[in-house]
């Protein structure tokens, strides 16, 4: 969007690309509501009636699919059916990831890894529910819904090396998969003649993210996603699962609607006071100690207020308090796009910074500052 706006305003050149290449044309965006699909039974797995049907269809003509679902792994947690227990990552305040081939529970995070237990250690029972579901679930799910098709995966657990990622690349192309199942990164970059639909199994999680570019991510990753369907003559089809189907930005993706994503974003940003109108600050206070952060981040808000008043929020805990064996603070600081306003609250940020460092239990903080985040 920023950079949309500054082409607008003529800071940058702006060139438009209106038509595909060639005799290719958009594809057509259908959004199912899962709500519906669950209440009246329809569902297949993790697949609704409209993207099983199609995928039979597909295969049924030799055509290709590709499967986007932004979560590697088997299932982002594991709980016990009878006590509720959820293996927590010692280092990060997050859930450990079931990962299947591994046998393993694995942070994303830090990379703590550890074996995928058989029964519940907190009260013995063997009843262990994994929840959710990652690309590893899916591309099992695959195998059981469309036991004929020839199913690959694209993710960091199975193209670590270049030669792993373009080996699956290469068994795509040469059609020794049908159906691709992958992250980001089947998103962007990859022409293939043969691929007639792109399913987007879980749209939602990409929306609901605690972060004022959540919208523009999603709406970035969707189009990029469908825009690998239908690049020559035939005409591709991509079917977004959602439980939200009047979602903004569900709606302006199915009908490729960039302008009106752009002016209604815009709106909002210019609302809350968010760049590109206003510049923003995020101070991250780091410490191994949770007492420690939460008292050097008061103290720094505290500071930080006497001169620049409310154009300071928080501190606040972030959504993930803990990562990596540090506790998290946050403190955010939205600034007028005015060079000299902007210049003294950086030096004054900077001498906070250092006053709280010279104090005594507070020298091992960590204080990052990050410029329009």
């Amino acid at each position: 969007l920023e950079t949309y706006l500054n082409a607008k305003n003529g800071k940058y050149g702006l060139v438009k690309l209106l038509e595909r290449h060639g005799e290719s044309v958009l594809p057509e965006i259908k959004i199912v509501d899962l709500k519906d699909q669950y209440r009246k039974g329809l569902m297949r797995s993790l697949f609704s009636k409209e993207l099983k049907d199609d995928i039979d269809q597909a295969l049924s003509q030799n055509e290709q699919i590709l499967i986007f679902q932004n979560r590697r792994g088997y299932s982002p947690a594991l709980q016990c059916h009878v006590c509720d227990f959820l293996p927590q990552c010692p280092n990060c305040d997050v859930s450990l990831t079931v990962h299947n081939y591994f046998e393993e529970l694995r942070c994303h995070y830090c990379g703590y890894r550890h074996k995928l237990p058989q029964s519940c250690p907190q009260c013995g029972t063997e009843k262990l529910n994994k929840l959710g579901f990652g690309t590893e679930k899916i591309e099992d799910e695959i195998k059981k819904v469309f036991p004929g098709a020839k199913v690959g995966r694209l993710d960091f657990d199975t193209a670590k090396t270049k030669n792993a990622y373009e080996k699956i690349l290469y068994n795509f192309k040469s059609r020794n998969i049908d159906i691709l199942v992958g992250t980001q990164m089947i998103t962007k970059g990859l022409d293939f003649d043969n691929i007639s639909i792109v399913g987007v199994l879980a749209a939602d999680k990409i929306l609901y993210f605690p972060d004022f570019k959540a919208n523009e991510r999603a709406f970035q990753l969707f189009t990029q996603v469908s825009g690998r369907a239908g690049r020559r003559a035939k005409k591709g089809k991509v079917i977004l699962q959602t439980y939200n189907p009047m979602h903004p930005v569900i709606q302006e993706t199915r009908d490729h609607n960039f302008k009106g994503f752009y002016i209604r974003e815009l709106s909002e940003r210019k609302r809350f006071l968010y760049p590109p109108f206003f510049r923003m600050i995020q101070i991250t206070l780091k410490h191994k100690k949770a007492d420690t952060a939460a008292d050097a981040a008061m103290i720094m808000v505290s500071k930080l207020r006497t001169s620049l008043g409310n154009r300071v929020i928080g501190p606040t805990v972030p959504g993930i308090s803990r990562l990596r064996g540090f506790y998290l603070q946050q403190i955010t600081i939205k600034m007028e796009k005015d060079i000299n306003i902007i210049q003294q609250i950086k030096s004054h940020i900077l001498k906070v910074k250092n006053e709280i460092l010279d104090m005594d239990g507070k020298k091992s903080t960590r204080i990052i500052v990050n410029v329009d985040p």
